[in-house]
Protein backbone atom coordinates (compact mmCIF):
# COMPACT_ATOMS: atom_id res chain seq x y z
CA UNK A 1 0.00 0.00 0.00
CA UNK A 2 1.16 3.46 -1.27
CA UNK A 3 2.18 5.89 1.64
CA UNK A 4 1.88 9.80 -0.03
CA UNK A 5 4.32 11.96 1.82
CA UNK A 6 5.34 15.67 1.66
CA UNK A 7 8.80 16.26 0.91
CA UNK A 8 10.86 17.10 3.80
CA UNK A 9 7.47 17.07 6.10
CA UNK A 10 9.90 15.69 9.01
CA UNK A 11 11.71 18.82 9.66
CA UNK A 12 8.21 20.20 10.53
CA UNK A 13 7.52 17.51 12.90
CA UNK A 14 10.46 17.62 14.82
CA UNK A 15 11.91 20.51 17.51
CA UNK A 16 14.34 21.62 19.66
CA UNK A 17 12.64 23.93 22.40
CA UNK A 18 13.94 25.26 26.30
CA UNK A 19 13.11 27.90 28.38
CA UNK A 20 16.44 29.31 26.57
CA UNK A 21 18.68 28.08 23.88
CA UNK A 22 21.57 29.82 20.93
CA UNK A 23 22.56 28.68 17.59
CA UNK A 24 25.51 30.05 16.06
CA UNK A 25 25.33 30.75 12.20
CA UNK A 26 28.57 31.36 10.09
CA UNK A 27 28.54 35.07 8.92
CA UNK A 28 31.21 37.17 8.05
CA UNK A 29 31.44 40.75 8.07
CA UNK A 30 34.80 41.22 6.06
CA UNK A 31 33.16 41.75 2.92
CA UNK A 32 29.16 42.96 2.24
CA UNK A 33 26.88 40.73 1.12
CA UNK A 34 22.96 39.77 1.08
CA UNK A 35 21.25 36.66 2.60
CA UNK A 36 17.37 35.34 3.79
CA UNK A 37 17.73 34.09 6.88
CA UNK A 38 14.56 31.50 7.17
CA UNK A 39 13.36 30.73 10.25
CA UNK A 40 10.93 27.33 10.29
CA UNK A 41 8.02 26.57 12.69
CA UNK A 42 5.29 24.35 13.24
CA UNK A 43 3.12 23.45 16.18
CA UNK A 44 3.92 20.15 17.33
CA UNK A 45 1.98 20.45 20.59
CA UNK A 46 -0.63 23.12 21.20
CA UNK A 47 -4.05 23.21 19.49
CA UNK A 48 -4.53 27.10 19.27
CA UNK A 49 -2.59 30.11 19.14
CA UNK A 50 -1.52 32.08 22.17
CA UNK A 51 -0.42 29.51 23.86
CA UNK A 52 3.16 29.55 22.77
CA UNK A 53 4.68 33.17 22.18
CA UNK A 54 8.29 33.76 22.24
CA UNK A 55 11.07 36.42 21.10
CA UNK A 56 13.85 35.72 19.00
CA UNK A 57 17.02 38.02 19.33
CA UNK A 58 20.80 38.55 17.29
CA UNK A 59 22.87 40.35 19.48
CA UNK A 60 21.68 43.31 21.40
CA UNK A 61 17.86 43.60 19.50
CA UNK A 62 15.00 41.23 19.40
CA UNK A 63 14.84 40.72 15.24
CA UNK A 64 11.21 38.41 15.11
CA UNK A 65 9.05 39.28 18.61
CA UNK A 66 6.30 37.43 19.84
CA UNK A 67 6.17 34.58 17.52
CA UNK A 68 3.51 32.21 17.75
CA UNK A 69 4.13 29.12 16.02
CA UNK A 70 0.60 28.24 15.51
CA UNK A 71 -0.66 31.33 14.74
CA UNK A 72 2.47 31.71 11.97
CA UNK A 73 1.61 28.29 9.97
CA UNK A 74 -2.32 28.49 10.64
CA UNK A 75 -2.66 25.21 11.95
CA UNK A 76 -1.15 22.16 14.05
CA UNK A 77 1.67 19.88 12.34
CA UNK A 78 1.56 22.28 9.43
CA UNK A 79 4.80 24.77 7.97
CA UNK A 80 5.53 28.26 9.52
CA UNK A 81 8.49 30.08 7.86
CA UNK A 82 9.97 33.48 8.39
CA UNK A 83 11.77 35.03 5.60
CA UNK A 84 14.10 38.03 7.75
CA UNK A 85 16.02 39.95 5.27
CA UNK A 86 19.83 40.00 6.35
CA UNK A 87 22.19 42.58 4.95
CA UNK A 88 26.02 42.76 5.49
CA UNK A 89 27.59 46.53 4.71
CA UNK A 90 30.64 48.37 5.71
CA UNK A 91 31.26 45.38 8.56
CA UNK A 92 28.16 46.32 9.41
CA UNK A 93 24.95 43.96 10.43
CA UNK A 94 21.53 45.20 9.35
CA UNK A 95 18.04 42.52 9.60
CA UNK A 96 15.33 43.98 8.69
CA UNK A 97 16.69 46.83 7.60
CA UNK A 98 17.76 47.86 11.30
CA UNK A 99 21.23 47.96 12.43
CA UNK A 100 22.44 44.96 14.53
CA UNK A 101 25.06 45.81 17.31
CA UNK A 102 27.13 43.10 18.58
CA UNK A 103 25.26 40.78 15.90
CA UNK A 104 28.34 38.56 14.83
CA UNK A 105 31.15 37.64 16.82
CA UNK A 106 34.51 35.93 15.24
CA UNK A 107 32.32 35.23 11.99
CA UNK A 108 29.33 33.83 14.05
CA UNK A 109 25.85 35.25 13.77
CA UNK A 110 24.21 33.86 17.12
CA UNK A 111 20.52 33.78 17.30
CA UNK A 112 19.03 33.96 20.61
CA UNK A 113 15.56 31.81 21.43
CA UNK A 114 13.91 33.78 24.53
CA UNK A 115 10.94 33.00 26.67
CA UNK A 116 8.06 35.70 25.81
CA UNK A 117 4.51 35.82 26.36
CA UNK A 118 3.64 32.13 26.33
CA UNK A 119 5.90 29.13 27.64
CA UNK A 120 8.96 28.52 25.97
CA UNK A 121 10.53 29.22 22.92
CA UNK A 122 11.01 26.52 20.14
CA UNK A 123 12.67 26.18 16.40
CA UNK A 124 12.20 23.11 13.75
CA UNK A 125 14.76 24.55 11.63
CA UNK A 126 17.02 27.42 10.23
CA UNK A 127 18.55 28.33 7.02
CA UNK A 128 20.61 30.98 6.15
CA UNK A 129 20.38 31.43 2.01
CA UNK A 130 22.73 33.88 0.29
CA UNK A 131 20.94 36.56 -2.08
CA UNK A 132 17.34 38.48 -1.46
CA UNK A 133 13.93 36.49 -1.29
CA UNK A 134 14.10 35.33 -5.24
CA UNK A 135 16.60 32.62 -4.44
CA UNK A 136 14.25 30.98 -1.62
CA UNK A 137 11.37 28.90 -1.96
CA UNK A 138 9.39 32.29 -0.47
CA UNK A 139 7.33 32.37 -3.80
CA UNK A 140 6.23 28.35 -3.56
CA UNK A 141 5.35 28.96 -0.21
CA UNK A 142 3.04 31.64 -0.10
CA UNK A 143 1.09 29.96 -2.87
CA UNK A 144 0.72 26.65 -0.81
CA UNK A 145 -0.34 29.05 2.32
CA UNK A 146 -2.98 30.54 -0.10
CA UNK A 147 -3.78 27.35 -1.79
CA UNK A 148 -4.46 25.92 2.22
CA UNK A 149 -6.59 29.26 3.42
CA UNK A 150 -8.63 28.78 -0.14
CA UNK A 151 -9.90 25.29 1.02
CA UNK A 152 -10.31 26.19 4.97
CA UNK A 153 -12.77 28.54 3.46
CA UNK A 154 -14.31 26.08 1.23
CA UNK A 155 -15.07 24.24 3.72
CA UNK A 156 -16.26 26.39 5.89
CA UNK A 157 -18.63 27.48 3.23
CA UNK A 158 -19.61 23.89 2.92
CA UNK A 159 -20.00 23.28 6.53
CA UNK A 160 -22.00 26.40 7.03
CA UNK A 161 -24.42 25.48 3.75
CA UNK A 162 -24.96 21.81 5.04
CA UNK A 163 -25.64 23.57 8.38
CA UNK A 164 -28.67 25.66 7.20
CA UNK A 165 -29.64 23.19 5.40
CA UNK A 166 -30.28 20.61 8.31
CA UNK A 167 -31.86 23.87 10.11
CA UNK A 168 -34.51 23.96 7.73
CA UNK A 169 -35.25 20.42 7.44
CA UNK A 170 -37.28 20.24 10.25
CA UNK A 171 -38.65 17.06 10.20
CA UNK A 172 -35.33 15.58 9.91
CA UNK A 173 -34.07 17.62 13.19
CA UNK A 174 -37.51 17.73 15.19
CA UNK A 175 -39.48 14.27 14.18
CA UNK A 176 -36.33 11.76 14.25
CA UNK A 177 -33.60 13.44 16.54
CA UNK A 178 -35.70 15.25 19.63
CA UNK A 179 -39.47 13.74 18.56
CA UNK A 180 -40.95 17.72 19.23
CA UNK A 181 -42.45 18.55 16.34
CA UNK A 182 -45.82 18.55 15.72
CA UNK A 183 -46.74 14.90 14.33
CA UNK A 184 -45.38 13.88 17.48
CA UNK A 185 -47.36 16.55 19.78
CA UNK A 186 -50.21 15.00 18.14
CA UNK A 187 -49.76 11.67 18.99
CA UNK A 188 -49.40 12.70 22.88
CA UNK A 189 -52.85 13.76 22.87
CA UNK A 190 -55.89 11.59 24.29
CA UNK A 191 -58.03 11.75 21.36
CA UNK A 192 -54.94 11.04 18.84
CA UNK A 193 -56.02 7.17 18.54
CA UNK A 194 -59.74 7.81 17.81
CA UNK A 195 -58.71 11.19 15.46
CA UNK A 196 -55.90 8.75 13.74
CA UNK A 197 -59.05 6.00 13.12
CA UNK A 198 -61.68 8.47 11.74
CA UNK A 199 -59.04 9.67 9.23
CA UNK A 200 -57.99 5.88 8.21
CA UNK A 201 -61.55 5.35 7.84
CA UNK A 202 -62.63 7.97 5.63
CA UNK A 203 -59.66 6.93 3.17
CA UNK A 204 -60.00 3.72 3.06
CA UNK A 205 -64.03 4.25 2.11
CA UNK A 206 -63.26 7.50 -0.18
CA UNK A 207 -59.89 5.69 -2.19
CA UNK A 208 -60.19 1.96 -1.67
CA UNK A 209 -63.77 1.07 -2.03
CA UNK A 210 -65.31 1.60 -5.41
CA UNK A 211 -67.78 4.50 -5.78
CA UNK A 212 -70.64 2.47 -6.54
CA UNK A 213 -69.98 -0.01 -3.45
CA UNK A 214 -70.36 3.09 -1.71
CA UNK A 215 -73.54 4.52 -3.41
CA UNK A 216 -75.48 1.49 -2.52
Amino acid sequence: MHSWKMANSDLYHSERWGESFSYEVPLSLARDSQHTLILKFSECYFWEPGMKVFDIKVGDSVIAPNVDPFLLSGAKLMPGDLFIDVLVKGGQLYIGGNKIKNGVKDGQMELKFAKGKADNPKINGIVLVEGDLSNTHHASYFAMKKAFVDVQVEKEEARAKAEQFFAEDAYDYEERIDGRGPFNKFLTMDWALEVSTAIFLMGFFNVILPKDTQSK
